[in-house]
């Protein structure tokens, strides 16, 4: 949708050029400035006007009036305060939201060239969901405004908030937007939701990995019931079942299945000590966050290869 460049790191890598003239311009080209005055440069991160980058903009004090939301449907639907905002992965996995900004055609005039400017700081009204927001504090971008209807519009910027799973995280999110000029801002309290919407089971803590969303947990597990090993070979399977009490969140119930049964060779679970009763302290589980995926899974005990007494 956009000619946007990230200026803070290209961490999310949020696709190919994003836009083009009547000219070829390939990632990492520049066309040369005496054929056309206003030419793109571009990088992995997307394309920026030469012209809009190199222009000086107002470093005065910016005043009220900006409105900063996203799209929705194709329509654009702004942030409303303690309202939600949407975040994506990005795909090498780190978290945005998409901000657009929207700003009166009289500011524009006739110089559509912008910086754009996301801040992002911990809402104090809800200390315990700040998320990874306090390491991503900010990102700048450079981008052409385009004309709708009476206003001018950029965006959906890749404003990077963090690398796990942000549903729930509570951030003052302050937009600024600065011509040649003028310069505008707003800033509000959000939650941030994926594309589903809030669901209770969203505070469970997830990160995408390969393809695959994945639930991870920190706790206590207790070993529920071991299989009969009575003449099993060394590397012959019983199972396990193990129940996880995470110590790092709350996990409603019905969200995940925290009791769970798994094939273990039996050197492993004499290795282990694994007996029914026996409380194995901080263990990390990883697993699919939906049950239908076939992704990496590990809860907490070793499985295979372990030696026989």
């Amino acid at each position: 949708m956009r000619l946007a460049t990230l200026l803070l790191a290209l961490a999310l890598g949020c696709g190919d050029d994003g836009g083009g003239t009547d000219d070829p311009v390939t990632d990492g080209a520049v066309r040369d400035a005496s054929r056309d005055a206003d030419v793109l440069e571009c990088d992995g991160g997307g394309c920026v006007s030469r012209r809009c980058r190199l222009l000086d903009y107002y470093e005065g004090p910016a005043e009220d009036g900006l409105v900063v939301g996203e799209m929705q449907d194709e329509a654009f639907v702004a942030y409303e305060a303690g309202g939600d905002a949407t975040y994506v992965f990005g795909f090498q996995g780190g978290v945005m939201i998409q901000p657009v900004v929207d700003v009166p055609a009289e500011r524009v005039a006739d110089e559509p060239c912008a910086q754009i400017t996301f801040r992002h700081r911990p809402d104090p009204a809800y200390p315990d969901d700040a998320g990874e927001v306090e390491f991503f504090s900010e990102n700048v971008f450079i981008d052409t405004l385009e004309a709708v209807d009476t206003r001018f519009r950029g965006g959906a910027y890749a404003d990077q908030m963090g690398w796990a799973a942000a549903d729930g995280v509570r951030m003052i999110l302050e937009a600024e937007v600065r011509g040649p000029d003028w310069a505008l801002r707003t800033e509000l309290p959000v939650r941030v939701v994926d594309q589903d919407g809030w669901d209770e089971c969203d505070v469970v803590p997830t990160t995408f990995a390969i393809g695959c969303e994945l639930v991870e947990l920190s706790g206590a597990a207790t070993v529920e019931s071991v299989g009969d090993t009575t003449g099993l070979a060394c590397a012959a399977t019983a199972p396990v079942t193990l129940t996880l009490a995470p110590s790092d969140v709350v996990v409603p119930e019905g969200c995940y299945e925290l009791t769970r049964t798994i094939d273990v060779e039996r050197g492993c679970i004499d290795d282990q000590g694994l007996a029914p009763g026996v409380v194995l302290d901080e263990v990390f589980w990883t697993f699919p966050a939906d049950p239908e995926q076939e992704c990496y899974e590990t809860l907490g005990v070793v499985e295979r290869g372990c030696d026989c007494l």
